[in-house]
């Protein structure tokens, strides 16, 4: 369930345009449980719809290939994940560290969207 369910997902991100995602969205709705449906019109629809191809393209940063994920974004997971599984850090210093790399994150985009 879970790896179709991360191809649907996929799928979602990689469509052409709002339309599409629409209307590939509504059909996995009659797919899914009703429990997860209510989850994904709460949580994740709204975030998806931002995150998109058509919205990447504007920002020129979308990649045929992987889509939204690039090595910088693999690099960071692999960062904190070591952090998290080796020990290394505390939870506290952990959530921390990953509070600023996303304010710094967050600043970048601004200052991109701006120049």
């Amino acid at each position: 369930m879970v790896p179709t369910m991360m191809k649907q997902y996929v799928e979602l991100l990689h469509s052409s345009s709002e339309e599409a995602y629409q209307a590939h969205r509504d059909r996995l709705y009659e797919e899914w449980d009703e429990k997860f449906v209510h989850y994904f019109k709460t949580y994740e629809d709204a975030d998806l719809q931002v995150t998109f191809r058509p919205v990447l393209e504007k920002l020129n940063i979308y990649s045929k290939i992987s889509g939204i994920t690039n090595n910088p974004a693999e690099s960071t997971n692999a960062a904190f994940k070591k952090i998290i599984t080796t020990k290394h850090a505390g939870m506290f210093q952990a959530v921390y560290s990953w509070y600023f790399y996303q304010n710094y994150t967050l600043v970048e985009i601004v200052r991109g969207l701006h120049d």
